[in-house]
Protein backbone atom coordinates (compact mmCIF):
# COMPACT_ATOMS: atom_id res chain seq x y z
CA UNK A 1 0.00 0.00 0.00
CA UNK A 2 1.42 3.38 -0.97
CA UNK A 3 0.90 6.05 1.67
CA UNK A 4 2.58 9.08 0.14
CA UNK A 5 3.31 10.11 -3.44
CA UNK A 6 4.88 13.36 -4.62
CA UNK A 7 4.81 14.07 -8.34
CA UNK A 8 6.90 16.50 -10.35
CA UNK A 9 7.95 14.57 -13.43
CA UNK A 10 8.94 16.69 -16.43
CA UNK A 11 7.99 15.37 -19.87
CA UNK A 12 10.84 13.34 -21.48
CA UNK A 13 12.97 13.23 -18.32
CA UNK A 14 15.33 10.34 -17.65
CA UNK A 15 14.71 8.83 -14.24
CA UNK A 16 17.10 7.53 -11.59
CA UNK A 17 15.76 5.19 -8.91
CA UNK A 18 17.42 5.63 -5.52
CA UNK A 19 16.99 3.09 -2.72
CA UNK A 20 14.70 0.15 -2.29
CA UNK A 21 11.53 -0.16 -0.20
CA UNK A 22 10.14 0.82 2.14
CA UNK A 23 11.00 4.23 0.65
CA UNK A 24 11.76 4.77 -3.02
CA UNK A 25 13.03 8.03 -4.46
CA UNK A 26 12.84 8.59 -8.20
CA UNK A 27 14.77 11.65 -9.40
CA UNK A 28 15.07 13.45 -12.72
CA UNK A 29 18.62 12.59 -13.86
CA UNK A 30 19.20 15.98 -15.49
CA UNK A 31 18.02 18.29 -12.69
CA UNK A 32 18.19 15.92 -9.69
CA UNK A 33 14.72 17.16 -8.78
CA UNK A 34 12.53 14.73 -6.93
CA UNK A 35 10.13 13.19 -9.41
CA UNK A 36 8.38 10.65 -7.26
CA UNK A 37 8.60 9.56 -3.65
CA UNK A 38 6.85 6.41 -2.55
CA UNK A 39 6.61 5.22 1.03
CA UNK A 40 5.27 1.72 1.44
CA UNK A 41 3.43 1.28 4.72
CA UNK A 42 3.24 -2.49 4.63
CA UNK A 43 7.03 -2.97 4.75
CA UNK A 44 7.80 -3.78 8.41
CA UNK A 45 11.03 -4.88 9.99
CA UNK A 46 10.77 -7.91 12.26
CA UNK A 47 13.46 -8.27 14.90
CA UNK A 48 14.46 -11.78 15.99
CA UNK A 49 13.05 -12.90 19.35
CA UNK A 50 14.89 -15.44 21.51
CA UNK A 51 13.95 -16.70 24.96
CA UNK A 52 14.29 -19.76 27.22
CA UNK A 53 11.40 -21.72 28.72
CA UNK A 54 11.78 -24.01 31.71
CA UNK A 55 10.66 -27.60 31.50
CA UNK A 56 9.79 -30.27 28.97
CA UNK A 57 7.14 -29.58 26.32
CA UNK A 58 4.19 -31.96 26.80
CA UNK A 59 3.54 -34.27 23.86
CA UNK A 60 0.19 -35.81 24.77
CA UNK A 61 -3.19 -34.54 25.89
CA UNK A 62 -3.53 -34.48 29.63
CA UNK A 63 0.17 -33.75 30.28
CA UNK A 64 -0.50 -30.26 31.67
CA UNK A 65 -0.22 -28.80 28.17
CA UNK A 66 -2.17 -25.64 29.10
CA UNK A 67 0.11 -24.92 32.07
CA UNK A 68 3.29 -25.38 30.01
CA UNK A 69 1.95 -23.25 27.15
CA UNK A 70 1.14 -20.48 29.61
CA UNK A 71 4.76 -20.68 30.85
CA UNK A 72 5.92 -20.25 27.24
CA UNK A 73 3.80 -17.12 26.81
CA UNK A 74 5.10 -15.68 30.10
CA UNK A 75 8.68 -16.21 28.91
CA UNK A 76 8.19 -14.16 25.73
CA UNK A 77 10.00 -10.80 26.07
CA UNK A 78 7.48 -8.06 26.85
CA UNK A 79 8.73 -5.88 23.99
CA UNK A 80 8.40 -8.59 21.32
CA UNK A 81 4.99 -7.53 19.98
CA UNK A 82 2.95 -9.46 17.44
CA UNK A 83 5.19 -10.59 14.56
CA UNK A 84 4.09 -10.78 10.95
CA UNK A 85 5.30 -13.41 8.51
CA UNK A 86 6.91 -14.98 6.82
CA UNK A 87 8.69 -16.29 9.92
CA UNK A 88 11.24 -18.95 10.84
CA UNK A 89 11.09 -20.74 14.20
CA UNK A 90 14.09 -22.57 15.62
CA UNK A 91 13.92 -24.52 18.84
CA UNK A 92 16.60 -26.29 20.83
CA UNK A 93 15.02 -28.69 23.32
CA UNK A 94 17.38 -29.71 26.15
CA UNK A 95 16.15 -32.85 27.92
CA UNK A 96 17.23 -35.78 30.03
CA UNK A 97 15.97 -39.29 29.29
CA UNK A 98 13.19 -40.71 31.46
CA UNK A 99 13.68 -43.98 33.35
CA UNK A 100 13.50 -46.90 32.94
CA UNK A 101 14.91 -46.82 29.38
CA UNK A 102 15.98 -43.14 29.16
CA UNK A 103 13.63 -42.58 26.22
CA UNK A 104 13.18 -39.04 24.95
CA UNK A 105 9.91 -37.73 23.44
CA UNK A 106 9.46 -37.24 19.69
CA UNK A 107 10.59 -33.83 18.45
CA UNK A 108 7.61 -33.34 16.12
CA UNK A 109 5.10 -33.70 18.97
CA UNK A 110 6.95 -31.16 21.11
CA UNK A 111 7.13 -28.63 18.24
CA UNK A 112 3.34 -28.65 17.79
CA UNK A 113 2.90 -27.75 21.47
CA UNK A 114 5.34 -24.83 21.11
CA UNK A 115 3.72 -23.55 17.90
CA UNK A 116 0.26 -23.62 19.49
CA UNK A 117 1.48 -21.83 22.62
CA UNK A 118 2.62 -18.76 20.67
CA UNK A 119 -0.43 -18.42 18.38
CA UNK A 120 -2.92 -15.72 19.33
CA UNK A 121 -3.87 -12.10 18.71
CA UNK A 122 -2.88 -10.33 21.94
CA UNK A 123 0.88 -9.66 22.28
CA UNK A 124 0.37 -8.43 25.87
CA UNK A 125 -0.49 -12.06 26.76
CA UNK A 126 2.75 -13.41 25.23
CA UNK A 127 1.49 -14.39 21.79
CA UNK A 128 4.05 -13.88 19.00
CA UNK A 129 1.93 -14.40 15.86
CA UNK A 130 -1.75 -14.35 15.04
CA UNK A 131 -1.71 -17.50 12.92
CA UNK A 132 0.83 -20.29 12.65
CA UNK A 133 0.54 -20.14 8.86
CA UNK A 134 3.02 -17.24 9.14
CA UNK A 135 5.66 -19.81 10.15
CA UNK A 136 7.22 -20.87 6.86
CA UNK A 137 10.29 -22.62 8.20
CA UNK A 138 10.87 -24.73 11.32
CA UNK A 139 14.15 -26.08 12.59
CA UNK A 140 14.30 -28.15 15.76
CA UNK A 141 16.91 -30.02 17.73
CA UNK A 142 16.48 -32.31 20.70
CA UNK A 143 19.62 -32.34 22.81
CA UNK A 144 20.00 -35.26 25.23
CA UNK A 145 21.74 -33.75 28.26
CA UNK A 146 22.61 -37.24 29.55
CA UNK A 147 24.76 -37.87 26.48
CA UNK A 148 26.06 -34.43 25.58
CA UNK A 149 26.48 -31.26 27.61
CA UNK A 150 26.09 -27.98 25.71
CA UNK A 151 29.04 -25.63 25.55
CA UNK A 152 27.83 -22.42 27.24
CA UNK A 153 31.22 -20.73 26.98
CA UNK A 154 31.54 -20.98 23.20
CA UNK A 155 31.03 -17.87 21.07
CA UNK A 156 27.81 -19.26 19.57
CA UNK A 157 26.08 -19.74 22.93
CA UNK A 158 23.39 -17.15 23.49
CA UNK A 159 22.58 -15.34 26.71
CA UNK A 160 19.32 -17.31 26.82
CA UNK A 161 21.22 -20.61 26.75
CA UNK A 162 23.69 -19.51 29.42
CA UNK A 163 20.85 -18.38 31.73
CA UNK A 164 18.89 -21.59 31.21
CA UNK A 165 21.88 -23.85 31.90
CA UNK A 166 22.50 -22.03 35.18
CA UNK A 167 18.87 -22.30 36.32
CA UNK A 168 17.10 -25.38 34.98
CA UNK A 169 17.42 -29.13 34.54
CA UNK A 170 15.38 -29.24 31.29
CA UNK A 171 14.44 -26.34 29.05
CA UNK A 172 13.72 -25.07 25.54
CA UNK A 173 15.36 -22.17 23.68
CA UNK A 174 12.91 -20.64 21.19
CA UNK A 175 13.98 -18.27 18.39
CA UNK A 176 11.54 -16.63 15.98
CA UNK A 177 12.88 -14.43 13.18
CA UNK A 178 12.03 -13.38 9.64
CA UNK A 179 12.23 -16.28 7.20
CA UNK A 180 15.18 -16.00 4.83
Amino acid sequence: MVSEVERGLPVGAELVIIGAGPEWLIRDSTTSNLALRIVEEDQRMVAPVEFPVEGRPPTKKGECKDIWQEAVRKAVPSDAGLLEGPLRMCTDIYLRGEPPNNKLPDVDNMIKTILDALKGCDPSKGYLYADDTTIEEICARRIDLDRREPEPDCDEASDALRRALDQWEEFVIIRVAPAP
